[in-house]
């Protein structure tokens, strides 16, 4: 009785296996049949183009590919659900709209559709006549093939101008880039992790998602800024750019493609501002760079920005990470009107439907997001949001934004992205947190006695504690104001110097004006002081483009030109307090722009409460340490030297001293700043080691190069050495060490500089079933001598798990084959192979062999 019912069972069994796919097959096998005239255009269809290019007709399926050996996306590559309605939609537009052309790049851009049939079969299966088409007045279309009811259109494709380079910089990391990939009228990148589409010729994004899903589902996702002008004759002129709707030249440089343009005024004929989009795709994330350069305006008016990302996306959850570090969520609900999140900033977001979706992280080269709105479509399971910033934008000066971007569930996403932020060229050398005394003399040779007399006092005081090498004073050269008896006397002291000009009286000097007195500064400061000058502060902080063409042409290193207001709470914070290269009528410069962090010394007067300022110093102080800033400070040294104020200002340098920060020069600074450009960096990490592959592709050494690289915490502690350089300074954020090393290098030097643990490796060992079925899954992670290993990283498919406080893990796993990576901090990475069989190898013990 066993016996039958076994054999029973084992015939059920077989039975599934083999007569289901037999009925499947039977049902899904394609109809290749078809008229003559339609084999015979198909058979010629074959003889024109490429296999890989798409074709569409409805009813036709595989006949396309069989007789006419293109690809069918409808049949292959499109997925059910929004995709197929996207490419019905697209196929309507094609055949039976007024505005087809539309579609037809769309459909091709897309889904990589080129040629399109009509006849009888396409009409019947739209449910159409004739008389309704629309397809042979479209624009993008050419007829190529027409016999009897038999038409072949094929797209004509827009020619696209794509500029290559094969250039390194910065830094890269050792992982095999993505191939960024022909698509037609986009480019597609496609890695494990992610995958995304994206327009030749403007960066709209088509599909961002994985390889299953696109995330934008039929939304958008896309940028957009609004320029306005502050004071003088463009007060009230603004003009909105939406970026999927302008036309760039493209380049491509390895793994990156680089969006630029001009941007025009209101009425598209003067130039305005310089933009610059950058996507470079790595492995697990991708990093974008969003530039606008105020660097076409003459009449030095400060550009106000408002930069916002738009997405109608579906999904109705997002959570943030504010400025404090704190995590907040929401739902979004359908609602007619927005809801806003305002003044409060986020350095992260994720945009979720509560398991999967996109992540945003930003980075410090511009203040960070301070605005959300968001609401629920009443008709749609989507959702509209936006996040906005406004900034000012000085005269030559860039707003630049960073943005990493990640797709998958939140943890996973956000290591993915953590990967390309653990490395980064430090600005300033020896890894020190810069403060800058700068101040300047209106006269030299016309000064007044008591002016004077609290000038040499400053000096005395600052001598007194070791700052006055430090302290750099604008000098007036002009020829009415050379006084070698008296500039002598202030060189007595040591104090550093640069030029000071003034460029404005009602209007800027015009061009030739600012050459002679940028010349003339130069020349007498040679001549008469036997100083070589590389930059200057002008007047009041107030020059214009004239000026920075000037100081490019005289090849000066610096201007100290943006001023930035005090911190109040999170604004006024990351983003603004580090130096800048010039952009002059679409190009960048040489010439560095360094920041002024107000209030400057002419906030000391009787009538205002000096405390206010010292409050406002220290809370830069603060600020710069936080954010890996630069502070410098306009403190003119005859405001300072008054008797009243010195005491206030000694206690500001001290305090600067007791945070850990190191005086230093404009001149350091800016040339240091310069070098850094031709450092190129290949970056190979482990989860608690780096190894930095450095080139210095400069003509002259560098020395005090510096690399800011994060590093996880080894049992809270900051467990690390670092060979061929030094770890000038270390400090622990949350769960990470912070570590600042430090190296030289010749002219065109490499070298190799490694951070690792100084502490000797754990191992693990690895729990698991030994013969693993489908379903849940238990796997213990432990050490050497057995003991749990809580908080172990466990990679799966691209997907990132965590071990409980036991080291356990259990996780859901289909059949197939697995590479498992095995993660933690002090411990040797294990990866290892994990093979899921399926239900029915549990019949193996019941089954007679």
């Amino acid at each position: 009785m066993s016996l039958v019912l076994t054999s029973l069972f084992i015939f059920g069994i077989f039975s599934a296996l083999l007569v289901m796919p037999i009925i499947g097959n039977m049902y899904y096998k394609p109809l290749i049949s078809g008229s003559d005239v339609e084999r015979s255009g198909l058979e010629w269809l074959r003889g024109i183009g490429n296999p890989d290019e798409g074709c569409t007709g409805l009813g036709y399926r595989h006949m396309i590919n069989i007789y006419g050996n293109k690809e069918v996306p409808s049949s292959t590559t499109v997925h059910s659900g929004s995709e197929m309605r996207h490419f019905i939609r697209d196929l309507r537009g094609i055949y039976f709209s007024n505005k087809g052309e539309n579609y037809v790049r769309d459909i091709y851009s897309s889904f990589n559709v080129k040629y399109f049939i009509l006849s009888d079969r396409v009409l019947r299966n739209f449910g159409a006549k004739r008389e309704e088409l629309t397809i042979h007045e479209n624009k993008e279309l050419d007829k190529i093939y027409s016999n009897d009811d038999f038409d072949i259109y094929q797209y004509i494709i827009p020619e696209n101008t794509l500029t290559h380079e094969n250039i390194t910089k910065g830094i890269v990391f050792n992982e095999t880039y993505p191939e960024i990939k022909d698509a037609g009228a986009d480019f597609l990148i496609e890695t494990s992790t992610y995958k995304i589409r994206i327009s030749k010729t403007c960066p709209d994004i088509k599909y961002l998602g994985d390889r299953r899903e696109n995330f934008i589902g039929e939304g958008e996702f896309l940028d957009y800024i609004k320029i306005f002008w502050y004071g003088g004759p463009y007060s009230d002129r603004f003009a909105e750019y939406v970026f999927p709707e302008l036309n760039f030249s493209t380049t491509l440089q390895e793994n990156q493609i680089i969006y630029k343009r001009i941007l025009k005024d209101e009425n598209k004929t003067e130039n305005w501002a310089t933009l610059i989009i950058k996507y470079t795709f790595y492995e697990k994330a991708i990093k974008n760079e969003i530039i606008v350069a105020n660097d076409w305006l003459l009449p030095g008016v400060s550009m106000r920005i408002y930069a916002s990302t738009i997405g109608f996306i579906p999904f109705t959850h997002f959570s943030y990470e504010d400025w404090y570090g704190v995590k907040e969520e929401k739902r979004i609900y359908p609602s007619e009107d927005y809801s806003r999140i305002k003044d409060e900033k986020f350095s992260s977001i994720f945009f979720n439907d509560g398991k999967k979706g996109i992540y945003l992280k930003y980075g410090k080269t511009s203040p960070y997001p301070d605005n959300i709105w968001y609401k629920g479509s009443l008709e749609y399971n989507y959702s509209s949001i936006r996040l906005g910033t406004w900034e000012f934008i000085r005269p030559g000066e860039n707003l630049h934004i960073t943005r990493y971007i990640s797709v998958g569930d939140e943890t996973t996403a956000e290591k993915n992205i953590d990967r390309y932020l653990s490395v980064r060229v430090y600005p300033y050398p020896d890894g020190i947190s810069p403060i800058i005394l700068t101040g300047y003399l209106e006269r030299l040779n016309h000064t007044r006695e008591k002016e004077l007399n609290s000038t040499l006092y400053a000096y005395e005081k600052l001598r007194e504690i070791n700052v006055t090498e430090f302290y750099t004073e604008g000098i007036n050269m002009r020829d009415e104001e050379i006084n070698k008896t008296l500039m002598n006397k202030l060189l007595f002291y040591g104090i550093n110097t640069m030029g000071y000009e003034d460029f404005l009286y009602k209007t800027y000097d015009p061009f030739p004006i600012q050459m002679e007195k940028i010349k003339k500064m130069k020349e007498n400061a040679k001549i008469y002081y036997n100083i070589d000058m590389d930059g200057f502060i002008p007047r009041y902080l107030k020059y214009n483009l004239d000026t920075v063409k000037v100081s490019i042409d005289e090849d000066l290193l610096f201007i100290v030109a943006i001023p930035i207001k005090p911190p109040i709470e999170e604004f006024y914070q990351e983003g603004l307090r580090y130096p800048k290269f010039a952009y002059y009528h679409g190009n960048v410069t040489s010439l560095v722009l360094l920041p002024v962090s107000e209030p400057s010394s002419s906030y000391l007067q009787p009538e205002r409460d000096v405390e206010d300022a010292i409050y406002a110093w220290k809370s830069i102080i603060n600020s710069v340490i936080r954010n890996d800033d630069l502070c410098l400070f306009l403190w003119r040294s005859s405001d300072i030297g008054k008797k009243e104020y010195i005491d206030k200002i000694l206690d500001v340098i001290e305090y600067a001293k007791s945070k850990g920060m190191t005086f230093t020069t404009p001149e350091r600074i800016a040339e240091h700043f310069r070098l850094l450009q031709n450092i190129y960096a290949t970056v190979s990490k482990d989860i608690d080691s780096v190894n930095i592959f450095i080139k210095n592709n400069n003509n002259r050494p560098i020395k005090g190069l510096t690399f800011r690289v994060t590093v996880p915490t080894i049992e809270w502690r900051c467990h690390y050495r670092a060979i061929n350089g030094e770890i000038t300074r270390i400090k622990r954020e949350g769960l990470n060490c912070i570590s600042y090393v430090t190296t030289n290098l010749s002219e065109k030097e490499n070298k190799t500089v490694i951070i690792e643990p100084n502490i000797t490796r754990r191992e693990f060992n690895i729990e698991m079933p030994e013969n693993p079925i489908e379903g849940k899954i238990r796997i213990k992670i432990m050490d050497e001598y057995n003991n749990s290993v809580g908080g172990a990283l466990v990679t799966i498919e691209n997907k990132v798990y965590k071990t409980d406080e036991d080291g356990v893990l259990n996780i859901n796993l289909r059949r197939g084959k697995y590479i498992i990576k095995i993660e933690k901090p002090g411990f040797k990475t294990r990866i290892t192979d994990l093979e899921v069989k399926g239900r029915i190898y549990m019949l193996k013990g019941i089954i007679p062999i």
